[in-house]
């Protein structure tokens, strides 16, 4: 068995379960690490993912409410830096995702509450802003943070869907907006989903995503002022392609607090895949730390009608949150989520990552811990090319400092080669 040298400051442990199956029939080695991306700044991982050329990027921003930019790394397949650059300010909380073989784009706020939405293009050899590319769109009243930056889906056309949250500050409620905008560049009227319902007036955006049909979003409420008594909405709607609102659906239960993390529509778009966490507790879902609860994954129909297919997970699972979801070659998904012993953002004892595999029915066939010395939050997961994984996160260190971090793993899950 060879352990790889960089994996030993971190103690980094992959706690492997019995029973386990492979998961793809390659049969080729993949490339596993784990790489630390320290800073003077303190950053946390907005996402990460694999470019067309099989390099990776993973991004970031500090998750105070300040005035530093966030930052974009590329790493080779080794987890090697390639380049690292800063975006500008007015993208401090930002989602970033490639658009072409060569290009990246960026969306993003200037901070917590913002009235100007910034978007433009990077290239992927270097890192930097492709010049006459920076569009800004005036909206007043976006809220945004860690947990809810500004969303957005490209179109076939070369438009794009931004989604986000803003704030009637006259009422003091926050609402789920779209904002369209053409293959010119050029913004139609927002739209705004007031789902009128009563005692339900704090809603955030979580989730966007794309198909051949129209868009898919969701989210859940966004306050810590609700009592253990109270249902907690989590809320999912569908789009078509002129944007056009098809349905809305929501998940409530009197007896937990349901967030939603965000969804996917599957391959086949035949269904949706909601997932987050559901807990018991006092709700915590605010734009500092998310719901701390038990994972959940819920199918629905292309009309918007819940199914009786849901996942069932580990015990462990049971004090933490999800990080990403995404479809697998073999028809199942992967999830990666968090054992959360975080009672809030100054108040950390130990997180663990964990990578599961689950099923076309959600279950879970197998999962993988990855734990050290300071607590590891997941951010995203998604298939590599090789058919290994790719896990964002961050570090989270006893003296508040957040560090990015990206796994990649080997089609089964572990980052030790045998």
């Amino acid at each position: 068995m060879k352990f790889y040298p960089w994996l030993l400051p971190a103690l980094v442990c992959c706690i492997l379960s019995t029973g386990c199956n492979k998961s793809t029939d390659l049969t080729s080695p993949s490339n596993v690490f784990l790489r630390m991306f320290p800073s003077d700044t303190s950053y946390q991982t907005g996402g990460a993912f694999q470019l067309a050329d099989g390099n990776f990027v993973v991004y970031g921003f500090p998750p105070e409410n300040n005035s530093f930019p966030p930052l974009i790394i590329k790493c080779d397949s080794k987890g090697t830096i390639i380049w690292k650059n800063p975006l500008s300010p007015a993208f401090h909380y930002c989602t970033v995702k490639s658009i072409s073989a060569s290009t990246l784009m960026a969306v993003g706020v200037a901070g917590t509450s913002s009235s100007i939405i910034s978007v433009c293009e990077i290239s992927d050899s270097t890192g930097k802003m492709i010049k006459g590319s920076l569009k800004e769109y005036m909206l007043p009243d976006i809220k945004s943070g860690p947990l809810m930056p500004p969303l957005f889906a490209q179109s076939e056309s070369g438009g794009l869907l931004i989604a986000g949250t803003i704030e009637n500050t006259t009422k003091k409620e926050y609402y789920p907006f779209a904002l369209p905008v053409d293959e010119n560049g050029v913004a139609m009227s927002p739209i705004v989903f007031d789902f009128n319902i009563p005692g339900w007036k704090l809603i955030m955006t979580r989730g966007l995503c794309k198909d051949n049909k129209g868009y898919t979003i969701s989210g859940s409420t966004y306050n810590a002022d609700v009592t253990e008594t109270d249902p907690v909405i989590s809320f999912c709607l569908r789009l078509d392609n002129n944007y056009d609102e098809l349905w809305h659906t929501f998940l409530t239960d009197t007896k937990e607090s349901i967030s939603t993390k965000g969804m996917i529509v599957t391959e086949s778009e035949s269904s949706i895949i909601l997932f987050g966490s559901r807990g018991k507790s006092t709700y915590a879902n605010t734009n500092i730390s998310d719901l701390i609860g038990t994972l959940y994954t819920q199918q629905l129909d292309m009309e918007g009608n819940l199914s009786d297919t849901s996942g069932s997970y580990s015990d462990f699972m049971n004090l933490g949150h999800a990080g990403g979801l995404a479809e697998t070659s073999d028809g199942g998904y992967i999830m990666s989520a968090t054992t959360n012993e975080m009672i809030d953002i100054y108040l950390v004892s130990s997180n663990h990552m964990y990578l599961l595999k689950l099923g076309k029915d959600l279950n879970e066939e197998w999962h993988r811990e990855f734990k050290g010395f300071n607590a590891f939050t997941a951010v995203s997961v998604e298939q590599t090319k090789d058919g290994g994984y790719l896990i964002g996160g961050y570090e989270h260190s006893g003296t508040f400092i957040f560090t990015m971090c990206l796994i990649k793993t080997d089609a089964d899950g572990n980052i030790v080669l045998q």
